[in-house]
C-alpha cells in the first residue's frame, strides 16, 4: 500500500493570550491519500488556516504529529525541516474566494509579473482575513549541487552579529545565518545529548552555503577570512553529514528542549540586523530584573529574533500578569530599535495588543478600508490582526 502523502495524527495548536487560551485547532487526525483533492470546509474562526498552516510546521502543532509522504515534520527543526520544506513547494498561483462569493485568480505562470497591485502577496499575509485560498499551484524548487554547513564560535555575541554584516557586505550568499548563545545551546546539548564544539565560546553564528561545488567553495573560503577578520574563535566547516546534522539538531529542538520542563510564550519580532546583539543585551537585562527566563535564538541574517518566555512554576494569575507586563518590555525595545512585531509568523491574536499599539493609525485604516472593500460583514477571521 502506498504511503499517504499527508497524514495528521491528533493535531492541537493553542494560542495563549492576555485573556485566556485559545484553543485554534482540538485533536485533528486525517489522511490524505496521493492524487486526491482535499478541501478544509468550516466557519470563519474555526481553525482552518491555522490547522493547513501546521501541515509544513509554519505553525508548529502545541501537540500531535505531522507526515508528509512518510516524513514525520515534527520530529525536524532547523536545516532538517527546511530541507524537507523545500519537497512541499511554494505558493505560485492562487484561487481565491470572497466572503460575498466571488471568485479571483491572481499570479500568473509567468516568471515575471509587475501588472497592477501584488495581489498574491497582499492575500497570503491576509492571516485569512480577506479571503478563502481554495486551489495552488506550486512550484517546486530543486535541490542544489552541493550544501555545506558551517560553525563559527564567537567570545562575545556582539562579535557574531558584526561578523553577520560583514559576510552580506562580502557577497558570500549563504542560504542561512542562525545566532545562538552558548547558554541556549546547552540546553538543546542536554535535551538531545549531543554537544557543541568549542564550549568556551559565548555565541555561535551557524551557516549553509548552497549551490555548485565550486561556488559552495569559494563562498566558505571568503566567509573563512571575513569571520577570522571580526574575531571569530575557529571557523568549522561541518563536513561530516552526521555530524551536521547533529548540530542543527542541537539548534533545532531548542523550543521542546523548553517545552520538555515548561509551558512557553513564543515571540518573533524582527529588529534591524545590527541591532540584534543590543536587543540581546536588553533581554538579559529584562530577565535579571524580572525573574522571568527568555530563551533567545534566531535567524541572524535578517535579525529576526525567537524568544521563548517561560513560565516555570508561575501560577495562571501571576503567569498571566507578569508574562503581558515582559511582553509589553520587548516589544517596546524592538520598537524602539526600528523593529516590527513578527518576522515570519504573522500577528494572530496573542500578538495583537502589541502591534496595535506599535502601528500608525494610519496605516490601519488603509488595512481595514481593504478589509471593507473585501468583507465589509466581516465574516473572515475578524478580530484578529489589524481588525478591531
Amino acid at each position: 500500500m502506498d504511503t499517504p502523502m499527508i497524514t495528521l495524527e491528533h493535531i492541537v495548536k493553542s494560542f495563549s493570550s492576555r485573556e485566556a487560551a485559545v484553543h485554534a485547532v482540538r485533536d485533528v487526525s486525517l489522511t490524505i491519500e496521493r492524487g486526491s483533492i482535499y478541501g478544509i470546509v468550516g466557519f470563519s474562526g474555526a481553525g482552518k488556516s491555522t490547522l493547513v498552516r501546521c501541515i509544513n510546521l509554519l505553525e508548529r502543532p502545541t501537540s500531535g504529529r505531522v507526515f508528509v509522504d512518510g516524513t514525520e515534520l515534527t520530529a525536524l527543526h532547523g536545516r532538517a525541516l527546511s530541507e524537507q520544506r523545500k519537497k512541499i513547494g511554494m505558493i505560485f498561483q492562487q484561487f481565491n474566494l470572497f466572503a460575498d462569493g466571488r471568485v479571483i485568480t491572481v499570479g500568473s505562470r509567468n516568471v515575471k509579473d509587475a501588472s497592477g497591485l501584488s495581489l498574491k502577496s497582499l492575500f497570503i499575509g491576509s492571516e485569512g482575513t480577506l479571503c478563502v485560498i481554495t486551489k495552488c499551484l506550486l512550484r517546486l524548487v530543486p535541490r542544489p549541487e552541493t550544501s555545506l554547513s558551517a560553525l563559527v564560535p564567537f567570545a562575545v555575541l556582539q562579535d557574531g552579529i558584526s561578523s553577520v554584516l560583514a559576510v552580506i557586505k562580502a557577497n558570500a550568499n549563504p542560504t542561512a545565518i542562525e545566532f545562538v548563545e552558548r547558554s541556549v545551546v546547552e540546553l538543546g546539548e542536554r535535551f538531545t545529548g549531543l554537544s557543541f564544539p568549542c564550549p568556551q565560546a559565548s555565541a555561535y553564528i551557524l551557516l549553509t552555503f548552497d549551490g555548485t561545488a565550486d561556488q559552495v567553495a569559494q563562498n566558505v573560503d571568503r566567509v573563512r577570512t571575513v569571520v577570522r577578520d571580526c574575531g571569530a574563535l575557529d571557523f568549522i566547516p561541518l563536513t561530516d553529514p552526521v555530524y551536521a546534522a547533529d548540530i542543527w539538531r542541537v539548534r533545532g529542538c531548542l523550543v521542546k528542549a523548553v517545552e520538555a520542563v515548561s509551558e512557553q510564550e513564543p515571540v518573533d519580532l524582527v529588529v534591524p540586523i545590527n541591532k540584534t546583539a543590543e536587543f540581546i543585551a536588553h533581554v538579559h537585562r529584562t530577565e535579571a530584573s524580572t525573574g522571568m527566563q527568555m530563551v533567545s535564538f534566531g535567524h541572524a541574517g535578517d535579525g529576526n529574533v525567537h524568544l521563548c518566555i517561560v513560565r516555570g512554576a508561575r501560577d495562571e494569575e501571576t503567569w498571566t500578569r507578569e508574562l503581558h507586563e515582559v511582553m509589553t518590555d520587548v516589544y517596546g525595545k524592538a520598537y524602539e530599535m526600528g523593529g516590527l512585531t513578527s518576522g515570519e509568523h504573522g500577528i494572530g491574536i496573542a500578538k495583537r495588543p502589541y502591534y496595535l499599539s506599535a502601528t500608525p493609525q494610519v496605516n490601519l485604516d488603509v488595512m481595514r478600508a481593504v478589509k471593507a472593500a473585501l468583507d465589509d460583514k466581516h465574516i473572515l477571521n475578524d478580530h484578529i490582526s489589524y481588525l478591531k
